[in-house]
């Protein structure tokens, strides 16, 4: 691609509707001008930013998105410290039209970090150009905001560390809500899981259309721009079946059985991790799952007998309708393999029961719970999610249930396991929306 620098003034390119900063230098380029406080960055530095600019556009144009492509600013301030972070929203013009508006800070320059942020902030220009404004994304779905930019930035450099990194925002605290508002910004664990939806998009990427999907969600955004969206709503709107894609989600997470699990260094934290039966739990009122989060209780093969089955009894809320899941899988927890999924019914009053026939060997047995609701828990207000609990022993093996899906050939068994450990957590950090390279 050739594209045309001009510091000052440019033949080329008009300056965006909003006008430029005053006291700044800046540099233009077939689309985008770059504005920088004097000594922030280098005028080569300001080039590799209308590159990174240019070639991202083509590569959102090129997936469909409603990329503006009207003269847009990028801001650049001074950062104390070191990094990178980026800001994105929308300007409206003197005729009333909105475009969108990035703003960089910079406190030491890296072509890497430089990269992967400019794209994750022209990904929410994308975005915006299905939902006007910068505003109508927050109203509509913020928390899908971030996970989808991550994603589209990855279409840009490729990086799938950088998206494993995120998508343990959502795996380290999976019982949170997928429907959080801007106030979910001030508590570090919510802002790493709006991050962390990517994995999310990562998912229905792999397994369900691809890009196409992704866009196409966006577009149903577009329709209801403005208003809050509830996610089964839209997955329903592209021709996804709702259940069938979150069953698969709430399997495949167990131990990550998807592609990025290659990048990713940790499973998805647990409720409980069960190595002796009988046994019983519950969790505790601030880490109850909330509307469509994701509770998981790991039985291990320790706890098994060869010639027994491993029987669950679940009590839920009776108030809000639930998925429940008996998955079996290998024993890697991160990057395994799901071989069978049994769906339970939950019964009027909460109640669900089922048995797994074939759990130990060399296999693990998870339960897994999530409320279909859009309830987002707030300690401060006694907000808390939906209570459950559970209780789990071993019985005479019925053979399988006739709801169990089977998705792989169970390992030929090698005799008895020993008792594994659980997992360390890494703490994430994100800040009042502001996008932090690693």
């Amino acid at each position: 691609m050739v594209v045309f620098w001009l510091l000052g003034v440019s033949l080329a390119t008009e300056p965006p509707c909003t006008g430029l900063a005053e006291g700044m230098l800046n540099l233009s380029s077939d689309t985008f001008w770059v504005e920088w406080e004097p000594g922030s960055i280098s005028i080569e530095d300001a080039r590799y930013l209308l590159d990174v600019a240019e070639e991202t556009r083509v590569v959102y144009n090129d997936l469909g998105w409603p990329f503006a492509d009207e003269p847009q600013a990028i801001t650049v301030l001074k950062r104390n410290g070191g990094g990178i972070a980026g800001v994105a929203r929308t300007r409206a013009c003197e005729d009333g039209r909105h475009v969108p508006w990035y703003e960089l800070s910079i406190g030491s320059f890296s072509e890497g970090g430089a990269r992967n942020v400019t794209a994750h902030e022209l990904a929410h220009g994308a975005e915006y150009g299905f939902m006007g404004t910068y505003l109508n994304g927050l109203d509509s779905w913020l928390w899908f905001m971030e996970g989808s930019a991550v994603y589209l930035a990855y279409q840009v450099d490729g990086d799938a560390e950088e998206v494993a990194w995120e998508a343990r925002g959502m795996l380290r605290n999976p019982h949170l809500g997928l429907h959080h508002t801007l106030t979910a910004q001030l508590y570090n664990d919510r802002a790493n899981h709006i991050y962390g939806t990517v994995y999310l998009t990562w998912l229905l990427d792999e397994y369900y259309g691809g890009p196409d999907t992704i866009r196409e969600l966006w577009a149903y955004g577009g329709e209801h721009a403005g208003e809050p969206i509830y996610f089964p709503d839209a997955v329903q709107a592209v021709g996804i079946d709702w259940t069938t894609f979150w069953q698969d989600v709430m399997a495949r997470t167990t131990v990550l059985d998807t592609s990025l699990a290659d990048d990713s260094l940790y499973g998805v934290r647990l409720q409980d991790d069960v190595t002796a039966l009988p046994a019983s739990g519950e969790p505790a009122e601030d880490r109850r799952p909330e509307g469509l989060g994701l509770d998981f209780v790991r039985f291990d093969r320790m706890a098994a007998d060869g010639r027994m089955a491993l029987q669950v009894d679940v009590q839920l809320d009776p108030e809000v309708d639930w998925n429940v899941l008996l998955v079996r899988t290998t024993g890697e927890r991160v990057g395994g393999t799901v071989l069978d999924v049994t769906p339970l019914s939950v019964g009027a009053t909460g109640v669900a029961t089922g048995t797994l026939s074939g759990f130990g060997g060399n296999t693990d047995a998870y339960l897994v719970v999530s409320p279909e609701s859009d309830l987002v828990g707030n300690v401060d207000l006694g907000q808390l999610g939906y209570a459950w609990s559970w209780s789990a022993s071993l019985v005479t093996d019925p053979g399988p249930m006739a709801a169990r899906q089977v998705w792989a050939e169970a390992p030929k068994s090698r005799g008895c396991a020993s008792t594994s450990g659980g997992s360390g957590w890494l703490v994430l950090l994100a800040f009042l929306g502001l996008r932090r390279r690693r």
